[in-house]
């Protein structure tokens, strides 16, 4: 689709080559093109989104988790979306698992809640599996 006709730059993808010389290889998985189609894209930004979890400042792990819990709801919406409720489930599972992994607990119910409605779906007892609403902001 492209940038779906927004200026932007050329890529907003990291590039391969390494600006910086590194005695260490990066941390993060480098990529030289865009997968062909939608969930092998979401399955890159998992990847990157994984290791950013990992190698990430502890002030900066809540959004991390939050644009990786996104990318993985996304991916499982592609799923349910396409008839692929099996597939679906199983990516949801490994999601609770991930998230509980990482002591997320917000995120793994996000991935509950979403493994129930794309169960809902599989059965036709529930509409579309739409985006599922946001948990409230935590307060300060």
């Amino acid at each position: 689709r492209g940038g779906g006709g927004r200026a932007s730059p050329p890529s907003p993808c990291p590039e391969p080559a390494v600006a910086h010389p590194s005695p260490e290889p990066p941390a993060v998985p480098t990529i030289s093109a865009f997968a062909p189609d939608a969930e092998g894209n979401f399955k890159l930004a998992i990847g990157f989104y994984l290791s950013a979890v990992r190698t990430i400042p502890s002030a900066s792990l809540a959004a991390a988790h939050a644009r990786l819990r996104d990318a993985y709801t996304s991916l499982g919406q592609l799923y349910v979306g396409s008839d692929r409720f099996t597939k679906a489930c199983r990516h949801y599972q490994q999601g609770i698992e991930l998230f509980r992994s990482t002591a997320d607990p917000r995120s793994a119910a996000v991935m509950a809640v979403a493994f129930a409605r794309a169960l809902r779906s599989r059965l036709g007892a529930a509409p579309p599996v739409g985006p599922a609403p946001a948990p409230p902001a935590a307060r300060l």
